[in-house]
């Protein structure tokens, strides 16, 4: 599953989230190419990564959903391969 997690400046540093995500046990990889968006290739349910988002930064918003098929926007193709390739 590919996901899309929004998120507000209370995260942090992008290198702050950058590097949580990278030694997540529930991440298998990532991508990003959006300010306060990260895309997470994951087999975890959103409410795992929920919990393990809030863990990690209780106080930040956000939203995560998984990307489906009913999906448009103007991306770079390295984005799109990486959502087909993790869908």
């Amino acid at each position: 599953m590919v996901y899309l997690l929004v998120y507000s400046n209370a995260f942090g540093e992008r290198q702050e989230v950058k590097d949580f995500f990278s030694s997540s046990p529930f991440v298998n990889s990532w991508r990003y190419d959006l300010p306060n968006s990260i895309y997470l290739a994951s087999e975890a349910p959103a409410s795992t990564l929920g919990d393990h988002i809030r863990e990690k930064f209780p106080n930040a918003r956000f939203i995560l959903t998984e990307i489906s098929g009913n999906r448009e926007g103007w991306l770079p193709q390295d984005t799109w391969a990486f959502i087909h390739d993790n869908a």
